[in-house]
């Protein structure tokens, strides 16, 4: 389990008042479909989805290159509400859905918070920067040996250049890496307190094109039928 639970962005009783009966009950079906089975806690018997049926069913509506596996598990962390880390009960995930969908602009900006958030602490850290980025570019996927770079090289011998293809080592990746989160910090952190609250952090996201493509995924899916598409809020309002 480790770190501590987030904090909910909208409670499931909030969304209960703001999503029809059928918009809910539409969310139970996928729920069901996805692999929710019972799980007994406390001597109660609910139902789960187990977090590997979680991160295969987001996979099959999301496109990996916004919201890669990693992107995924840190989705299942921000929605298990009770840290159980096993499974996500359907209170969360419908909390969950409601925000993927008919969510405000705010709501799914505070989720994305809690997803660079790694510790759950209501600050994003340098080192929380640094551990995103390499998840939203898939680095953290990648062995280091698989990263290769053209590098040109004079022969002195025959005075000719040629082209070789070199490994990139941790230092190397780090160097790519570190500049920009040091930029980062440099020009959001306005209190200089070495790290980054939700409205420095917000200024962050408005200028970043990963975070604008994690919502963009979001709000114009390209698989058909996803979960959170065509809910109706008890105003009459669909998405």
């Amino acid at each position: 389990m480790g770190n501590k639970p987030h904090s909910a962005v909208v409670e499931y009783e909030q969304v209960l008042q703001k999503l029809t009966p059928d918009s809910i009950d539409s969310l139970a079906g996928y729920f069901s479909l996805a692999g929710a089975v019972s799980s007994s806690t406390s001597n109660t018997e609910t139902l789960e989805l187990s977090k590997k049926s979680f991160l295969s069913h987001m996979a099959s509506y999301l496109e990996e290159t916004s919201w890669p596996k990693s992107m995924l598990k840190r989705l299942f962390a921000v929605a298990d509400l009770t840290n159980n880390g096993s499974g996500l009960r359907f209170e969360d995930y419908i909390s969950l859905l409601y925000i993927l969908g008919p969510g405000s602009k705010e709501e799914k900006l505070q989720l994305v918070f809690r997803l660079y958030d790694l510790d759950a602490s209501g600050y994003v850290t340098k080192k929380n920067l640094s551990k995103m980025l390499s998840i939203g570019t898939g680095m953290d996927q990648l062995k280091v040996s698989s990263w290769k770079v053209a590098v040109l090289k004079y022969d002195h011998m025959k005075g000719t250049v040629r082209e070789t293809k070199e490994k990139l080592s941790k230092s190397d990746l780090s160097s790519i890496s570190d500049p920009m989160v040091d930029t980062a910090m440099a020009f959001y952190d306005r209190d200089n307190d070495g790290k980054l609250n939700y409205k420095e952090w917000s200024q962050f996201a408005m200028d970043s094109l990963e975070i604008e493509l994690l919502l963009n995924a979001l709000d114009s899916p390209t698989k058909m039928n996803v979960p959170w598409s065509g809910l109706i809020l008890r105003d009459g309002i669909e998405h």
